[in-house]
């Protein structure tokens, strides 16, 4: 992964409600790359978003948003996140997997997982 990897604080994002969500790009020398959405707001389900743009999937990004979300959660004294990936979705669930994702079912081709925050 490159050092010069940089987070930082959108103030919008193309048909996001910045109402709803916190929303942060991931930029490789200015160039984003992909972005993370953080739900202002706790629910019962997917406070957390990622998106990696198709040119640098398979690159790591995805595993480095995904870790910098769930530490915000933890900041915000989030104590579980579940999240609801479409089964296809395979990096996705390789990224949750990774980090302590708990598989407790899956309804109409989707997956749902746990990970304890705390």
């Amino acid at each position: 992964m490159d050092n010069k990897l940089l987070l930082k604080r959108l103030d919008e994002l193309e048909n996001i409600d910045i109402n709803l969500f916190e929303i942060y790009g991931c930029f490789l020398d200015n160039t984003m790359v992909g972005y993370l959405l953080i739900k202002k707001e706790q629910s019962n389900i997917d406070n957390i978003y990622i998106k990696v743009l198709d040119k640098y999937t398979s690159m790591g990004y995805g595993n480095l948003l995904f870790i910098k979300g769930l530490n915000m959660l933890k900041e915000k004294k989030f104590k579980d996140l579940i999240l609801n990936i479409n089964k296809d979705d395979y990096r996705m669930i390789s990224i949750i997997k990774k980090n302590k994702g708990i598989e407790l079912s899956t309804n109409n081709g989707i997956k749902e997982f746990l990970i304890k925050l705390d």
